[in-house]
């Protein structure tokens, strides 16, 4: 929607600490020892972080110029369509992880995942009584799937012209595998372990 659009430049500002602040863990998380690297993404953090705190009553104002915007096209959801929802994201993640592949639409369905995940309590009271969910389950296998999704970013990052860690690379590759095999065992029978809790 073009009443979004704004709102989508605030997030791609913020987008730009995020990539920063994700450099940094990925350097500290696999001992990368190249200062200068660490210091040029702590000193980009730095500066996003301040342009956006200096552009926050304006990015305020955007969120509720789009608010205003968008309100009186809101309507009310049943509980039908919460369950319909639902429903249609778990078939949707199930079909993905059936196919065991390790590629995009497995970080697509990470982020399903966590949108159902994190409105469980909004959508609690319209699943009782017709999807009993296990968001342990749910959260534990998104959290895996994320942290297969980082092992991504961390080699193309440590492959860059500029760090070539190849050793680094080596042990992020290790842990890559690692984390498949137990994505691939975590996944089987998803819907039979999505939908009745500690089966």
């Amino acid at each position: 929607s073009k009443n979004f659009k704004p709102v989508r430049k605030i997030f791609k500002h913020g987008g730009i600490i995020r990539e920063a602040y994700i450099n940094i863990q990925l350097s500290s998380h696999y001992e990368l020892k190249n200062e200068e690297f660490i210091l040029e993404q702590v000193n980009d953090m730095e500066k996003a972080i301040t342009e956006f705190r200096d552009s926050g009553k304006k990015y305020l104002k955007t969120l509720k110029t789009t608010h205003n915007e968008i309100e009186g096209d809101l309507e009310t959801i049943t509980d039908e369509q919460v369950n319909e929802f639902y429903k249609s994201q778990l078939e949707q993640i199930a079909v993905t992880l059936s196919s065991n592949q390790f590629n995009e639409a497995l970080h697509d369905a990470r982020k399903k995942i966590k949108t159902l995940v994190y409105n469980r309590k909004v959508a609690a009271t319209a699943l009782e009584g017709n999807l009993d969910l296990n968001h342990n389950y749910l959260d534990k296998l998104q959290g895996q799937i994320g942290d297969w999704h980082d092992t991504i970013l961390a080699i193309q990052l440590f492959s860059a012209p500029n760090l070539n860690a190849k050793p680094v690379i080596t042990r992020i590759k290790r842990q890559h595998t690692r984390l498949q095999r137990s994505i691939s065992k975590l996944s089987a029978d998803f819907w039979k372990r999505t939908v009745y809790a500690d089966k």
